[in-house]
């Protein structure tokens, strides 16, 4: 996209929608509260490149050998005697 310099098409609200509803329920929240906390800061929409950059965060998040939900959930499922 960016070599055809269309970037801007994925710019548009009915795109970062659609995208948004692909998001697994716990993120989509995130995605939402950041966005509108983006959105009031900068006074201006939010671009394809914010959601990519929060995309990129989660998914950062979800393979932290430490700290993802999936190592929490086996430290609590151990702690617990399971």
């Amino acid at each position: 996209m960016k070599t055809m310099k269309s970037t801007t098409e994925l710019d548009s609200s009915q795109v970062l929608l659609s995208l948004s509803a692909k998001l697994p329920s716990y993120s989509g929240v995130k995605w939402c509260r950041s966005a509108h906390e983006e959105q009031m800061k900068r006074e201006c929409p939010i671009r394809f490149k914010d959601f990519v950059r929060f995309v990129k965060l989660e998914a950062e998040l979800a393979n932290d050998p430490i700290f993802s939900p999936d190592a929490l959930k086996r430290e609590r499922k151990k702690g617990s005697g399971e």
